[in-house]
């Protein structure tokens, strides 16, 4: 039977406690490096603490550590150092390497909300949306990403889509605090394609509603006083006028001065509507 000669086993052993000793060397010197980019940034020292991060990714790329790393990153490079494009990179190559969950979850809001609030390109953002959606719906507020991707097409004056996204809300959580804004914006999009008769119909069902804000009440009202004046119900739109004007400044904000033109102009515009047609001298028009 063949046997492992003394120096052969001796050279392996030897080798084993090298490994060993180099991944503990690893691991103290990464847990070193992180500590010192962690105290970095509680002294407020942020590009310190971006590099000392880095440096993590560099040299330990597989490590988990690396993941909190790459987190730490898209925080540092999006509120502290007002980098959204270096946030998005470590956001989005820590998604596609996270196993689902909290990092993949967290990095998906982040890369959302960089592209919708930072970098104006909503339609990016909606991708994210859609994704915390399909994946987290149960781990998060959903309303709050749908009421977001219907903003983005409202924002994008795509209306029909707006409002397919805005009733998606309302049909799937009809008791969220967000699902009267919606029908909000559901009204104020068929008043923008000028189809005024519907959207009347849908803001004086949001005013029976018991759940409105005195601001959303009051910003409702105006609006639906303008499409009154546009298919020419003068009296309704002024009586929804000088209600306004009662309104305490104190519950809702308006612009006072800005009401006293509306109610001027509804006056004129009744006033005129009153008015009976000239009479027609039809013998002086026939000569």
């Amino acid at each position: 039977m063949n046997q492992t000669s003394p120096n052969l086993r001796n050279n392996v052993f030897g080798w084993l406690i090298i490994l060993c000793l180099s991944l503990v060397g690893c691991k103290e010197d990464m847990k070193d490096l992180y500590q010192r980019a962690v105290k970095a940034y509680q002294t407020e020292d942020y590009q310190q603490a971006a590099d000392l991060f880095e440096i993590i990714l560099q040299k330990y790329p597989d490590q988990n550590l690396s993941l909190k790393a790459r987190f730490e990153l898209g925080n540092i490079y999006f509120y502290k150092l007002k980098q959204p494009e270096n946030a998005l990179k470590h956001l989005q190559e820590l998604y596609a390497k996270s196993e689902p969950g909290t990092y993949a979850l967290e990095s998906l809001k982040l890369i959302g909300y960089i592209y919708d609030k930072s970098l104006n390109d909503c339609l990016k953002g909606v991708e994210a949306y859609r994704l915390i959606l399909e994946q987290y719906a149960s781990a998060v507020d959903a309303a709050e990403y749908r009421y977001n991707i219907g903003e983005c097409y409202f924002k994008q004056h795509d209306y029909q889509q707006a409002m397919r996204e805005f009733q998606a809300l309302v049909d799937a959580f009809p008791d969220n605090s967000r699902a009267p804004m919606a029908g909000f914006q559901i009204a104020n999009s068929y008043a923008l394609l000028e189809q005024w008769e519907e959207a009347i119909s849908r803001y004086q069902e949001l005013l029976l509603l018991d759940t409105l804000t005195p601001q959303l009440r009051a910003e409702i009202m105006l609006e639906l006083a303008f499409c009154y004046e546009r298919v020419e119900l003068f009296d309704l739109a002024l009586k929804l006028y000088q209600e306004l004007r009662q309104m305490d400044p104190a519950v809702a904000m308006l612009d006072t001065a800005v009401i006293d033109r509306k109610i001027e102009r509804a006056k004129e515009a009744l006033k005129d509507s009153q008015k009976a047609p000239a009479a027609v001298d039809w013998k002086k028009r026939l000569k």
